[in-house]
């Protein structure tokens, strides 16, 4: 009696209708209306619902797996909410490689510029060639060196000012330039689009990264031409050096960043032999070059290279079949990006711009998105755009397999990225078993927004592997919940997990996460020293002895807590020197068996561990999806299974303890996709908060309302690349929200959405 009594007080404060049962819980609703507007659904939304069976409102939570928290409407758990946990997992895993990544290259920059020095005594011939090329060479690992925060003793007055100018404006990334070590503008090479310089997504949270990747953005666009003498000179003095000390390897390649398994986009220094190295001097002359492009040549046919037909700098002319180019690093061809961008080629100036996430729907083969392409972009394009869909060289043995379509053959030896991009496809597929509201266009139009929101947040972690784009200057005892009924998708994700999985166990055994520790210490007393230098405030000493205090807690570092309650500018500099005493500690100390090395191990995040689970999970949910379409009831345990799905996909998602209570509001990313220089514009792919999403399933006979989550998918444009931070800023409080593509307006509501959802 006290519980009912209770309740219903606290019902009348909250203004809301409670019925309750004698025995004092809240009475099952009778039918899926009455358990609509428990929900809070409007008429017209009950209206749209009972219309269409499925209904997006403008309920938004700050993480997908919240709408699987709490609440009395049954689960419907979604493909949106799980590749949203898969995302998350592969950024983590990218941003922990990268890590290791950055210390090679900043040592490898380091060894370079050293020896680049005196590189001139390994050539004899045209002493101004080589004294050019090797001023080239210099200017280009030397940027890339300052980048890092690095070091260039031995540079000319003349270099170093060049070398420093040019890294102020990567610095500021913004406008074109090219710079005057790498000639005057020329057709094939106006200018750089610095806005490409700006740290995004994942490497804009922390310096260390932020400097990666500058440096690496440098590296991969610099251009050595194979038919201009100075260049490829000064390219055969990188790869000297390289061949000399590493091995024939540039760096520490990352397992999950040969894992992407695109199609290289130039000759780098991985992979190119201009000629045999070797211990005699080379001599410069027509012969020189000559039997380096004979060498080129013959390595690009073996390894089936070939030019890019898009460009990553302003240019007037659009790169041509004979163009040869090497890099410093490469840069990755996603698996659509050819298809989508000669598509885009051949419209007409007189057309919208093509919506990316329609395109990409149409080059995976959605039957609606390739109706909507055809009508919007006419013939040739849609010829050039299934002209680039994969073409898969082995059928497995399999005849039959050679009639299906690409997505639908087995990928024992797809790479990674294909291999997800077969498994998206499914997400499109309606099984002959499932719900007849499955096959209606406002679905398919819900499954063309889950795979375009999904392909956002992939290109959103490959933004800086992947090559930039710069166009040319041309009822009664229900279950207790449901799942999104796609058996094959999940299965298929389960093996895309699997696959992840494996290499980052393999990951984890050669990466040093030390190093990635003591740079992160290190990083944080200069940046808390930085805050305090001049004028601090309250409330900057406060935020900094917060930071310093926290990473010196966590490995058991013992404080005066009671000088911290009213903390001076002194006390942030004793901190910030404990700190730096402490990585020390941990660079000299942390070994497996010892204390600091257990503390370690402990604060890390396993992401093997993890790709584990999702696997486990996603194998689980096809098995169940499966015995839904089949009309047989689940098991309690299965119940249970659907009811913590919410606490598993957190985990997943990097959220330990109560932290998924109260998760960061940082769902909402962006991803660069191409500029447009003649439009100085920018373009974007992106998505917003996660969104509820009410459906009637039918079950024995009636249709029971349950509730999921999509991740609304976006497109804008902007003067210059966007950051996830400024993303966000759309969606906070009196921000201006970005508009949705016009093929998405019949299913998500347009008007402002409702504050956080409270569950």
């Amino acid at each position: 009696m006290f519980f009912r009594a209770l309740l219903s007080l606290f019902a009348a404060w909250a203004g809301i209708s409670v019925c309750l049962a004698s025995d004092g819980y809240p009475e099952p609703p009778k039918n899926w209306q009455e358990a609509a507007k428990r929900a809070g659904l409007t008429d017209d939304q009950l209206s749209r619902l009972e219309k269409d069976k499925f209904l997006v409102t403008g309920v938004e939570e700050r993480q997908s797996f919240r709408a699987y928290l709490g609440g009395n409407v049954p689960f419907f758990v979604t493909s949106d909410a799980v590749l949203n946990a898969y995302h998350v997992l592969f950024e983590e895993s990218l941003r922990q490689q990268e890590e290791v990544q950055a210390g090679g290259l900043r040592s490898f920059c380091d060894t370079v510029w050293k020896d680049l020095g005196s590189i001139e005594s390994r050539y004899s011939g045209d002493d101004a060639l080589i004294a050019q090329s090797k001023r080239r060479a210099m200017f280009t690992i030397g940027v890339a060196l300052r980048l890092f925060g690095g070091d260039i003793d031995g540079a000319s007055p003349e270099l170093k000012k060049s070398i420093d100018d040019e890294v102020a404006l990567i610095l500021k990334a913004e406008g074109r330039h090219k710079p005057a070590l790498l000639g005057k503008p020329e057709p094939s090479f106006v200018a750089f689009e610095y806005a490409l310089f700006r740290p995004v997504g994942f490497y804009a949270d922390k310096g260390t990264l932020s400097r990666y990747f500058r440096a690496v953005r440098w590296l991969q666009l610099v251009p050595f031409r194979a038919d201009f003498p100075e260049e490829h000179l000064a390219f055969h003095m990188l790869g000297t050096i390289r061949q000399h000390y590493f091995g024939g390897v540039l760096t520490t390649r990352t397992i999950l960043f040969t894992a992407l398994g695109g199609v290289r986009d130039h000759l780098d220094l991985d992979e190119t032999r201009l000629v045999s190295y070797g211990r005699e001097k080379a001599r410069v002359d027509d012969s020189f070059f000559k039997s380096g492009l004979d060498v080129v040549r013959a390595d690009a046919g073996q390894m089936a290279l070939s030019p890019s037909p898009f460009s990553d700098r302003v240019r007037e002319v659009a790169p041509g079949q004979d163009d040869l180019e090497f890099r410093a690093l490469s840069t990755y061809r996603l698996p659509e990006d050819i298809a989508m961008y000669t598509a885009a080629a051949v419209q007409s100036p007189s057309q919208s711009s093509i919506s990316p996430g329609l395109a990409f729907n149409a080059w995976l083969g959605v039957p609606k998105a390739e109706e909507l392409y055809r009508q919007q972009c006419g013939p040739d394009a849609w010829a050039q755009l299934i002209a680039g869909r994969p073409t898969l060289r082995r059928d497995y043995g399999d005849a039959d397999a050679q009639q299906e379509p690409w997505w639908k053959r087995p990928f024992q030896v797809w790479s990674s990225e294909l291999e997800y991009r077969g498994t998206l496809r499914w997400a499109a597929e309606v099984d002959e078993r499932a719900p007849a509201f499955m096959r209606s266009l406002a679905w398919q139009t819900k499954a063309m927004q889950t795979i375009a929101a999904s392909w956002a947040q992939a290109r959103h972690a490959w933004m800086l592997q992947s090559k930039p784009q710069v166009h040319v200057l041309k009822g009664t005892a229900s279950p207790q919940g449901f799942i999104e009924p796609l058996p094959e998708f999940f299965m298929r994700l389960s093996q895309c997990a699997g696959h992840m999985g494996r290499l980052a166990s393999d990951a984890e055994a050669v990466g040093d996460p030390v190093a990635a520790v003591v740079e992160e210490m290190r990083e944080t007393v200069k940046s808390e020293r930085a805050r305090v230098a001049e004028k601090a405030g309250e409330q900057e000493i406060s935020e900094a002895t917060w930071v310093l205090s926290k990473q010196l807690g966590t490995y058991r570092v013992p404080m005066d807590h009671d000088k911290l309650q009213n903390p001076s500018r002194e006390d942030v500099l004793r901190l910030a020197d404990e700190l730096e005493k402490l990585a020390a500690r941990v660079q000299q100390e942390a070994r497996p068996g010892s204390e600091l090395w257990g503390i370690l191990q402990e604060e890390r995040i396993r992401t093997d561990v993890l790709w584990h689970e999702l696997e486990v999970l996603c194998l689980r949910l096809s098995a169940m999806a499966d015995k839904q379409l089949s009309g047989r009831t689940f098991t309690q345990d299965e119940n249970s299974f659907i009811s913590h799905t919410g606490r598993r996909l957190s985990r997943i998602m990097l959220y330990r303890g109560q932290a998924l209570f109260h998760p960061h509001d940082d769902a909402p990313r962006i991803a660069f996709i191409s500029s447009q220089p003649k439009r100085a514009m920018m373009q974007h792919v992106g998505i917003g908060r996660p969104r509820h999403l009410y459906v009637l399933y039918p079950w024995e006979g009636k249709d029971v309302l349950c509730r999921g989550i999509v991740m609304p998918y976006h497109e804008v444009e902007a003067a210059t690349t966007l950051t996830d931070e400024a993303w966000r800023e759309r969606f906070s409080k009196g921000g201006e929200r970005p508009p949705i593509p016009a093929w998405l307006h019949e299913m998500v509501p347009a008007e402002a959405a409702l504050p956080e959802a409270k569950n």
